[in-house]
């Protein structure tokens, strides 16, 4: 889905259901700005307004799991901390993933293991909040299997 964050005006919570039946919760303008065509909606549901200069900054304060062994099996990281909305995003190593939002206190992403194959330094995980600005960032590692 794209960012969210560049819409500056009019911004509304929409609720929309996709060709499955996955159910998004999102933050846009209108349906347009945030589908951009790419995904097949089944019906969208637009909700109250959102004024994102009126959300708290995002703060992290625990990764569930916190490190994850070279060669275990793909997992679903959860990042727990504050202000998180629809279209908040989980930045880790640097680069934005694909987000689950949970609640105001939870986001998800998943995280392949095929990706990693040696043990790591410490690596960032971050939140971007609709707007750009970032979170503190916690840190998650790979270690090697014993």
């Amino acid at each position: 889905m794209p960012p969210t964050f560049a819409v500056s005006e009019g911004l509304y919570v929409w609720t929309i259901t996709l060709l499955g039946g996955e159910v998004r919760t999102c933050i846009g303008s209108s349906l347009a700005t945030l589908i951009n065509g790419s995904l097949p909606v089944i019906s969208a549901v637009r909700g109250a307004a959102f004024d994102p200069a009126a959300v708290p900054a995002p703060v992290v304060t625990s990764l569930t799991p916190a490190t994850a062994v070279v060669g275990a099996p793909n997992f679903t990281l959860s990042v727990k901390g504050t202000g998180f909305v629809p279209g908040s995003r989980i930045v880790f190593n640097g680069f934005e993933e694909p987000t689950t939002y949970v609640s105001a206190t939870e986001l998800t992403t998943g995280v392949n293991m095929a990706v990693w194959t040696a043990p790591s330094a410490p690596l960032p995980v971050a939140v971007r909040a609709l707007d750009g600005e970032m979170s503190n960032a916690m840190n998650f590692t790979f270690t090697a299997t014993e």
